[in-house]
Order: C-alpha cells, then structure tokens, then sequence
C-alpha cells in the first residue's frame, strides 16, 4: 500500500486565519455595541434633565401676571436653565432662554442658545 499524504497546511493555515478574524470582529462589536449603549444612557440622562428643568421654568412662567419681569435659574445636576422674561400687555416676552452647562472637562461648561430673543 502506497503511503499518500493529505496537503493540509494551507487549508489549517487558512482555517486558524479565518478563526482569529472573526473573533476580533466579534470583540470589535461588542466593544462598539458597549459604547453605544453607554452614549444612549447619557442623552437619555441629558435629556430627561433638560425637559424637566424646561418643565419648571415653563411653570414659573406660567404664573407671570401682567407687567411682571422674570430672571431666575434652575438648576439641574449637569445644566443650568437661565431665564429672563416680561409680560407686558398680556404677552409674555422670552429676553432669554439659555442652558448652560455644568459639567468641566473636555465637552463641558459649552453654552446652548436656545432662543435669541427674536
């Protein structure tokens, strides 16, 4: 019987390649995936504290009676709602409108204009 030998050496090569590529694509995605959720759970954070301190301006607001000026803040964990108002005929007049930031470092302390006062 003659002894026939089976080439498997690029094909393991190959193979072992192969298996390497994949898992570093898999730990890529799931370190990607990692991040975005934690981005995710930071706007959602950002932004439940923005509409809540938009919630008690707009009620601070509300309660202006004719010829009264308004400047007041509130304050939030990471954000300021500076606000400056008048009501004047029955109209209420937004002077400012602005959300500024709390957080140091980096990608805080930025301001946000919200409204110019046209």
């Amino acid at each position: 019987m003659k002894n026939t030998r089976i080439p498997i050496g690029a094909a393991l090569i190959f193979t072992v390649f192969t298996v390497i590529m994949l898992a570093s694509f898999a730990a890529l995605a799931i370190s990607t995936a990692n991040a975005d959720l934690a981005l995710t759970n930071r706007a959602e954070k950002t932004m439940m504290e923005y509409y809540s301190l938009d919630r008690e301006a707009q009620t601070r607001l509300s309660q202006l009676e004719n010829g009264e000026n308004a400047q007041f803040e509130v304050a939030g964990e990471s954000a300021t709602l500076h606000v400056s108002a008048k009501m004047e005929n029955n109209q209420l007049e937004i002077e400012e409108y602005r959300l500024v930031s709390n957080v140091s470092g980096e990608y805080g302390g930025n301001i946000l204009e919200l409204w110019d006062g046209n």
